[in-house]
């Protein structure tokens, strides 16, 4: 059974990878499809959130953490991250107004 001092070797070796390669899979498959500018900067602030709750993570399984509240704010963090790529996605998806 695992202990808390396999939490930094499972941090390096499993989380910390699958938590990037989700960003990289999430942000380039968002950014090829932009139509506007408003959406970029938001998922940019997206991605700074969302980087800041990775590095959040990424200390509290360095040194094994474990009270909750300190992941409750990795979560609140990556929650945010997340609100702020769907509405870029909303907002980029919202037709062009024509002009006759």
């Amino acid at each position: 059974m695992a202990t808390v001092t396999d939490i930094p070797s499972y941090n390096g070796i499993v989380v910390l990878p699958f938590l990037l390669g989700i960003l990289a899979l999430l942000d380039g498959s968002i950014v090829l499809g932009l139509k506007r500018s408003f959406s970029l900067s938001l998922h940019l602030l997206g991605n700074f959130v969302w980087l800041y709750a990775l590095y959040m993570l990424y200390d509290n399984l360095a040194i094994p953490i474990i009270e909750p509240t300190a992941y409750h704010q990795v979560f609140l963090l990556g929650f945010l991250g997340l609100i702020f790529f769907v509405v870029g996605v909303v907002a980029n998806d919202i037709p062009n107004r024509k002009t006759t």
